[in-house]
């Protein structure tokens, strides 16, 4: 099982060690981004390359992240879009393990990586294989 940032984790596993598992579940993953996702890997190149691998790019950091609030009005916080229950995104901020802005060096390899993982042909071959549940949750307005 894999929620978020860990369903992508999971796909790399799955295409690592597919032939190995019974199923798989992923939550809150996405699937293929095409053009978006080729941006996201030259963006990510240029900031590493003009900023460093060490710096933690909050241009990246918007891209990726800014849109997920907007559904969320009035915010409170930045991160509003993580759970309706207000004391739960008090915790994460106050967590100093989360929220981090993430290094160009990380973007650069994780949105390569999402380039590999998400093929279509290994998903087509896996979800003959075995029981396969991907969750998308969308806000009802």
């Amino acid at each position: 099982m894999g929620h978020s940032m860990g369903s992508f984790l999971s796909q790399g596993y799955i295409q690592r060690y597919g032939d190995s598992i019974d199923g798989v579940i992923l939550s809150g993953t996405a699937g293929r981004q095409g053009l978006l996702l080729e941006l996201g890997i030259i963006i990510a190149k240029l900031e590493m390359k003009n900023k460093g691998e060490r710096w933690q790019s909050n241009l990246l950091n918007k891209l990726s992240f800014g849109n997920y609030n907007k559904s969320f009005k009035p915010n409170k916080t930045e991160f509003d879009w993580l759970s309706s229950d207000e004391k739960e995104v008090e915790k994460y901020i106050n967590d100093p393990f989360c929220g981090t802005v993430f290094t160009t060096s990380f973007f650069t390899t994780f949105l390569k990586a999402l380039k590999t993982y998400i093929k279509i042909e290994i998903w087509q071959k896996y979800q003959r294989t075995y029981q396969f549940i991907s969750l998308q949750v969308n806000r009802i307005q």
